[in-house]
């Protein structure tokens, strides 16, 4: 699928580059028909386990073999219904235009230097700058625009993948975000040799999410982790006690508090401590992100645990189940590894 995520100028670029060719040959597998009446002078079929070539491009071809038009249409997938699990209820998210997650003035560069047209050495460029925008229940957006302008990494900001430099990211604390990236093969690369059900077994195993776990936005720099290890002590000094760590959450007085102990404390010393008050630890300087990141980290965890995944059965027969809804059926999702699996079952 060579056009899969070139923009419309990019694929003219690619059309008149692979026309220019004069002595190579270029096998291409595509579903862009328009691409392939440009670029193609024969097609190759497959037809009762052979290969026949048919002269020209797919207009050509498709006028030999009318019946072969159902492969680029929708209709032809008629017969295939994908069930999607049922959100469920969001709570306190009574309209659907209610904001759910939302940034506001984030600004993200990717981390590291690169060298400019003079040579020099220079931090990589803004890639999102001064960004405000939310969703709600009710949203159904697409991120347009050419390669290269940022429309993935605005996304991976919201959903967590990556951490702005500066600015808000939020979401409402019982929000699970389902995302399948652009480059799908990213979430199972690392599990190739497992079947579908072994992976989804292993990933949500223990009622965690795995691969949630692993988000940047997660994940505590050596100074965070110092801050909630050892005790400050400036802080110490002062009477002021660090969080070491968050057990538990719950919701009291339509405020939520959070199961908190303190650096150097034991675990079964923890108490609730009133979400604002976690915040307020922060604008006095005794916190820095590694609070919020504790916070989303409970959130998440949580809202992980009370959702309809949650309650499903981890066995083969019930994964299977799951799969056979998305149209993956048993002797690929149970039988079958993942490095088998075509691009387009990965993605289910």
């Amino acid at each position: 699928e060579p056009t899969n995520h070139m923009d419309v100028k990019k694929v003219a670029e690619l059309v008149n580059y692979l026309n220019g060719l004069e002595e190579v040959t270029c096998l291409i597998v595509s579903h862009d028909t328009k691409f392939l009446d440009n670029v193609c002078t024969d097609i190759l079929h497959y037809e009762t386990r052979k290969l026949v070539n048919y002269h020209g491009n797919l207009s050509a071809f498709v006028a030999q073999k009318p019946e072969a038009k159902s492969y680029f249409e929708l209709a032809s997938s008629q017969g295939l219904v994908w069930n999607f699990p049922d959100p469920g209820f969001l709570e306190g998210i009574k309209t659907t235009t209610k904001a759910i997650a939302k940034m506001q003035n984030i600004v993200f560069a990717y981390p590291g230097t690169t060298t400019n047209l003079e040579g020099e050495t220079v931090p990589n460029p803004i890639i999102l700058n001064d960004v405000t925008t939310q969703c709600c229940l009710a949203s159904r957006v697409a991120c347009i625009g050419p390669n290269g302008a940022g429309k993935s990494t605005l996304v991976k900001c919201l959903v967590g993948d990556h951490e702005p430099q500066s600015g808000e990211v939020w979401k409402h604390p019982h929000l699970r975000m389902a995302y399948v990236s652009q480059h799908a093969f990213a979430h199972v690369e690392n599990h190739l040799e497992v079947s579908p059900v072994d992976y989804i077994q292993w990933r949500y195993s223990g009622g965690v999410d795995k691969e949630q776990e692993q988000k940047d936005t997660l994940q505590l720099t050596p100074e965070e982790e110092k801050r909630i290890t050892v005790k400050d002590p400036e802080l110490a000094k002062a009477g002021i006690n660090q969080i070491g760590g968050i057990m538990g959450r719950r919701k009291r007085h339509n405020e939520f508090e959070y199961e908190c102990y303190h650096v150097g404390q034991p675990k079964d010393s923890a108490y609730f401590i009133p979400l604002n008050e976690l915040e307020n630890m922060v604008e006095m300087g005794w916190h820095g992100a590694e609070m919020a990141k504790m916070i989303q980290a409970m959130d998440e965890k949580l809202a992980q645990q009370n959702s309809i995944v949650a309650q499903r059965q981890l066995t083969t027969g019930g994964i299977q189940e799951h799969l056979d809804a998305f149209g993956l059926e048993a002797e690929f999702g149970t039988y079958g590894k993942i490095v088998g699996l075509s691009g387009g079952q990965k993605v289910k």
